[in-house]
Parts: structure tokens; sequence; C-alpha cells
């Protein structure tokens, strides 16, 4: 069983055997963090939680700003409240190379374990009037290199992944006071 932080959930896809991964944030807007560069930081503080310390690990092919047309739900709910000037979407893609499986063993003695490529499709809904920058994250093993997963076609979003931001809303606001 994996601990998840309060602000965390987590969904694995066990139905396809992909081992795709969606994690849905809820963290503190970075009020430090600007706008333009909200991509490459949220992706960067992915990177270092996942401990891609070299920068050889982490490989952003690409992020696009303001794309909110990608989550339609939010939006009409959104001008419903009428807060539309303060909210922001920005989408990237990239890859990092993560360690697999423990950190120790039952005995609690590091264990090394074989690192592999991942591919990281991420968007940060960044809600500056609740305060909060709302994360979804889809990683999806790619093989042994970055390269592959730009030769796939991954510096675009997956058709699921553009499924899971078409369909997500968020149906209770009172979540956020």
């Amino acid at each position: 069983m994996i601990q998840q932080k309060d602000n965390q959930e987590v969904y694995q896809d066990c139905a396809e055997e992909t081992g795709a991964i969606l994690v849905v944030e809820i963290l503190e807007h970075q009020s430090d963090v600007s706008n333009d560069d909200a991509s490459r930081f949220f992706f960067e503080d992915l990177a270092d939680s996942n401990g891609c310390s070299k920068p050889e690990d982490r490989v952003l092919h690409s992020s696009s700003d303001d794309t909110c047309n990608l989550i339609p739900n939010v939006l009409k709910s959104m001008q419903q409240l009428s807060v539309m000037e303060s909210i922001h979407c920005f989408v990237s893609v990239g890859s990092q190379r993560v360690a697999q499986g423990r950190d120790t063993d039952i005995a609690d003695r590091p264990i090394h374990n074989e690192s592999k490529w991942i591919d990281i499709e991420m968007c940060a809904l960044r809600m500056k009037h609740v305060e909060t920058d709302l994360l979804l994250t889809l990683s999806t093993p790619n093989g042994n290199n970055a390269a592959e997963g730009v030769s796939k076609g991954r510096e675009q979003h997956s058709n699921a992944f553009r499924s899971i931001l078409s369909s997500f809303n968020v149906t209770d606001w009172s979540l956020f006071d």
C-alpha cells in the first residue's frame, strides 16, 4: 500500500495493465511562481520528488500556456461563479527517469533499483480565487529512454489524458473554503 498525502488522490490503471498512474493533487497556490513559469516549475518539482537529481534524468518535451479549453466542465462551473479571470491552465508533456520499487528492504537497508523512463503528462490548474493550484498528472512507463517518448509522438498529450481533462469537473466548490 502506498501512503498518500491528505491532498492527493492516486488511481492506477490495473484493467489494461499499462502501468499508468493518475495523480490528482490539491496544493496551496504558489504565489511566488509566475504563470509563465508554472509548467516548468511543477514538472521540475515532480522530478525532484521522483528522485531525478541529474538534469539528464528529466526532459520537458513541450508545454502550453493558458489552455483552459482542455477542461470545459471546469470552465462552465467557473463561469457560473463569475471568476474566470482568476483561473489559468497550463499543460506539459515530458519524461523522467525514476527508480522503480521500494527504497529499502524489510530490514530497512537501502536497495538499488533499476531506473526506467516514464512519460509525464501534466495539467496545472491555477485558481487564485481559492488560493489553490490543482495538478492532474498522468505517468506512463515509456521504455528505455526519453527520446523514445518523443519518437512515439509524446510531445502531444495522449487521448487518455485529453479524455481525463475533458471530463474533469469540480462539483463542489466548498471543498476550497
